[in-house]
């Protein structure tokens, strides 16, 4: 289910000039379209005035949600015409003439997997596969390199069972790449270290357990990972090394989760507690800069 924001808000700090104490958090205007909710998901960038962040907004007219696309050029955030088939859910940049987001398209009352690219000048679709008779919905997407990209989500069957679904970009086509799955399992994140080094993670919802599969350039495989008290998921992962992977989320009564992959195991290392609203906290994103130097929200 898509949680819907009535605006949209970008934060962001910088630090040019600046000790890391003087920096200050600032909220940059975006634009909105129509009068319905609008909501941005997913960032990425290719310099300081080069941001996209993809979405969506509903929109009143149609009763219907329609992809939403905004681009940074350094001074102001606008909105980009993109083929408007309901969500975009992440983004990721090869280059400035080379950017992909993806999302799902709803037909009917199933939804599709949604893949779009932009070449410099213009957004455009690009087929996508999907498991058929199944809805098909991508959450993520990570680089290795223009020929060597990977997008994650789920597919969920006629009996609403979910499971992963992995897809693959060589250069010309994407396809699906088979994926181990445990009970009802969804990914909602993928990062690359290497193009033998991908991880991505999600959560088991029968389980109610994290779930963290790892590509090693043949295969994906289930890596298991460690889970607090309750129900369990990770909404985030980012990598370093092959010995420095990081991934975040919730525990049980929706505390802070965050897990730390060391080269042979993941362990669970301690967040900060939430003084207001006690244990009322979700890490959905995370970006490591170095190995001191990793935010997440």
């Amino acid at each position: 289910m898509k949680i819907a924001y009535v605006s949209t808000l970008v934060l962001f700090a910088s630090f040019v000039g600046q000790s890391a104490s003087a920096a200050d958090w600032q909220i940059v205007a975006t634009p909105n379209v129509g009068t319905g909710a609008n909501s941005l998901v997913g960032v990425a960038s290719a310099a300081d005035n080069d941001v996209w962040a993809v979405g969506w907004a509903y929109s009143s007219r149609l009763g219907a949600y329609r992809t939403l696309i905004e681009h940074w050029n350094g001074t102001r955030w606008s909105v980009v015409k993109s083929h408007n088939a309901n969500f975009l859910n992440g983004v990721a940049v090869v280059a400035a003439n080379d950017v992909w987001a993806v999302g799902q398209a709803a037909t009917g009352n199933t939804s599709n997997t949604l893949v779009e690219h932009w070449n410099g000048v213009a957004w455009s679709i690009v087929p996508s596969p999907n498991v058929a008779g199944n809805s098909n919905v991508l959450e993520a997407i990570s680089v290795v390199s223009a020929n060597d990209i990977w997008a994650v989500g789920y597919s969920s069957d006629s009996s609403f069972n979910n499971h992963p679904l992995t897809i693959h970009w060589n250069g010309a086509t994407w396809s699906i790449v088979p994926s181990p799955s445990v009970n009802d399992d969804i990914l909602f994140a993928v990062d690359a270290v290497a193009s033998n080094d991908i991880w991505a993670v999600g959560r088991s919802f029968q389980e109610a357990k994290t779930l963290t599969i790892h590509w090693d350039g043949s295969n994906w495989s289930i890596v298991s990972s460690p889970n607090g008290i309750g129900d369990n998921i990770l909404f985030g992962v980012a990598g370093l090394s092959t010995n420095d992977v990081w991934a975040v989320g919730n525990a049980g009564s929706l505390a802070t989760l965050a897990i730390h992959w060391d080269g042979s195991s993941w362990s669970i290392v301690p967040t900060p507690e939430l003084i207001y609203p006690k244990n009322n906290g979700v890490l959905i994103g995370i970006v490591a800069l170095s190995s001191t130097n990793i935010w997440t929200a």
